[in-house]
């Protein structure tokens, strides 16, 4: 699903877009929103590739700048590896859809759900804070993880880890 998201201009881009936008020259700015149906093709075709370049190093900085957020006050190469494997397994890369959570979690030295809590962290809650829809074809959608929770409440069989409930 976030494939296809990212396919139709999506939450994905916007993610990544939405830093961007507030850091056009006004040059480019005026290029995006002025008509420019009076342009000659070959200088409209010149622009479009140059912001597209722009937009691109721009989008690169951004995703950066979210793996490495805390790699100057605390750098761990491990966290790093972390990040881009949840971010990775959460866009569907090839490399990686193979691989269930459990896999990801094993090559790391952790469980299914901390790699499942980290992808929601670190990809899902980004973009849904700034009003996307966030979900990756492995994970449940918003309504069906509101529905699981309220199925869960008063669910007592994980207490003290024994399976047994509270006895």
């Amino acid at each position: 699903m976030i494939d296809r998201q990212v396919q139709q201009g999506g939450a994905v881009e916007d993610y990544a877009w939405d830093s961007f936008s507030k850091q056009l020259d006004p040059f480019e700015q005026a290029v995006r929103n002025e008509e420019i149906d009076n342009y000659p093709p070959e200088l409209v075709a010149e622009i479009t590739e140059a912001v597209r370049g722009y937009e691109r190093v721009e989008t690169t900085r951004t995703i950066l700048n979210h793996l490495l957020r805390d790699f100057r006050r605390t750098p761990s190469a491990e966290d790093v590896g972390k990040r881009v494997l949840a971010m990775g397994k959460m866009i569907g890369h090839r490399e990686l859809e193979n691989l269930s959570l459990s896999d990801i979690g094993a090559a790391c030295g952790e469980t299914k759900a901390a790699v499942s809590a980290r992808i929601r962290r670190e990809c899902n809650t980004p973009i849904e804070a700034s009003g996307g829809v966030a979900q990756a074809r492995f994970q449940q959608s918003p309504a069906q993880r509101a529905k699981s929770a309220e199925v869960q409440r008063g669910n007592t069989n994980r207490r003290n880890g024994n399976g047994k409930g509270s006895q």
